[in-house]
């Protein structure tokens, strides 16, 4: 690839693991984000002035939509139209496995954002991951453990196929650089799929600490959601996830991640074993 890839979001759980891999490689990476650190470019979804800087002389990007919002689709719509009339040529999107869960709503804000990258004008991938791993360390799921040793679900027994975003990032990478990828939905998975209780089990194991799973309603969900200041409309996309994976629709496993990497995806276990320290001292 001879331009420049753009990562948005790039301090972000996907971002900041994507950025040193396509560096590494090597390609001419620019790492942008709405508080850029040194080297990176300013990128702020609400303020267009920012949008041109960012996707000028860039090859292809990687579209993470902005956190907490449930209305995106007509920022991200603008985005890919600047990019488009730019000439950038391919864009992988950050989506969700959510997307494809009985509740989705047809004119879902995650259907509408997959419908505009289709729409482009552009090569594209869009990648549907599943749970990330990293929620319960750096996560919404890390306040609650660090503060009252708990998390809280409306997910039950339920289990879902949590994958590690660093092979989120091995993916991104792949379908930005190589070719083959143009037209194709991924959904991005670990190998097995857990249920809350047995991930909080093992991160308790790990820690040396008594961690619970709470059990608790869609309302109670909300409620909790709501307190820790998510929007609404955000809190229920987020309860619709959980109560899917309640229902059994997040437990496949996808060969994505050894498909386009080549390598397999990373176990829970290792993940946990990786991360041990962070909720020894939390």
């Amino acid at each position: 690839m001879s331009g420049s890839i753009l990562i948005l979001g790039a301090t972000g759980m996907i971002g900041r693991r994507l950025v040193p891999m396509l560096a590494a490689q090597p390609h001419d990476v620019r790492a942008a984000s709405r508080t850029p650190d040194a080297g990176q470019t300013g990128f702020d979804w609400y303020r267009p002035d920012t949008n041109a800087g960012a996707i000028e002389g860039v090859e292809a990007m990687f579209v993470v939509p902005p956190a907490m919002e449930a209305d995106a689709a007509p920022l991200v719509g603008a985005l890919l139209a600047r990019a488009a009339a730019a000439d950038v040529r391919r864009v992988v999107l950050a989506s969700s496995m959510g997307v494809e869960f009985a509740r989705e709503p047809a004119t879902s804000d995650r259907w509408q954002i997959e419908a505009r990258v289709r729409e482009s004008g552009m090569e594209w991938t869009i990648l549907r991951p599943s749970g990330f791993m990293q929620n319960f360390s750096e996560g919404f799921l890390f306040p609650g453990i660090a503060q009252f040793g708990a998390v809280n679900s409306a997910t039950g027994d339920g289990l879902v196929a949590l994958v590690d975003a660093v092979d989120i990032a091995r993916v991104a990478a792949a379908t930005l650089t190589k070719p083959g990828h143009d037209g194709a939905y991924y959904d991005v998975t670990g190998p097995e799929p857990i249920s809350f209780g047995q991930a909080v089990a093992a991160v308790s194991e790990a820690a040396g600490r008594h961690l619970f799973h709470n059990l608790v309603s869609s309302e109670q969900m909300l409620a909790i959601l709501q307190q820790a200041g998510v929007p609404d409309t955000y809190a229920a996309m987020l309860i619709r996830d959980q109560l899917a994976i309640r229902d059994g629709e997040a437990a496949a496993v996808s060969d994505a991640v050894e498909t386009v990497t080549g390598q397999p995806p990373r176990w829970f276990g290792d993940y946990v074993a990786e991360n041990t320290a962070v909720w020894k001292t939390a």
